[in-house]
């Protein structure tokens, strides 16, 4: 019975790992898109702080766009301006200006990473410390992209809300 159940068990994990790996909840893989199953990604802005890290240092732009929701919104890497550069979107939804310098810190540190465009709001911009729980780089790691209840919860959200507009 414990060689049926170590079994079982295996072949639950594996379920699990492909399922959130095909429904992408977070927009991680960039996978191919299904309508009515899989295009429309409810949970991926909560998670994009977690993501984009990970998805900067997968494609390794030259150009680098940056800021709050006005950059996130406002600024299209596949543009007029930006479309013969290899431009990302890295600007994070909400996010506070002491967040926004470290994510531009983090971005920097690339070596692939020529120009950026910072989309800002005048405002008093002290220096803040990186390494603050608050404004800390942080990465998605496998076991929470693919093998988490919260991805599990996150798919099956991603599923049931396809009729929604994107």
């Amino acid at each position: 019975y414990l060689g049926w159940f170590v079994g079982m068990l295996l072949v639950f994990t594996i379920i699990l790992a492909a399922f959130n790996r095909f429904m992408d909840p977070f927009d991680y893989y960039w996978g191919p898109l299904i309508q009515g199953v899989n295009a429309v990604k409810v949970k991926a802005r909560r998670y994009e702080r977690y993501v984009k890290p990970d998805i900067l240092l997968r494609l390794q732009p030259e150009t680098v766009i940056l800021g709050n929701s006005i950059a996130e919104i406002g600024f299209d890497p596949e543009g007029s301006v930006l479309k013969d550069r290899h431009a990302y979107n890295y600007a994070l939804l909400g996010a506070p200006w002491a967040l926004v310098q470290c994510h531009a810190l983090f971005a920097m540190q690339q070596a692939s990473t020529r120009h950026i465009v910072l989309g800002l709001m005048p405002d008093a911009m002290p220096l803040v410390d990186c390494n603050a729980p608050g404004n800390a780089i942080q990465h998605a790691t496998t076991q929470r992209l693919l093998f988490s209840s919260e991805a599990l919860r996150a798919g099956f959200t991603t599923l049931m809300n396809q009729n929604r507009p994107n």
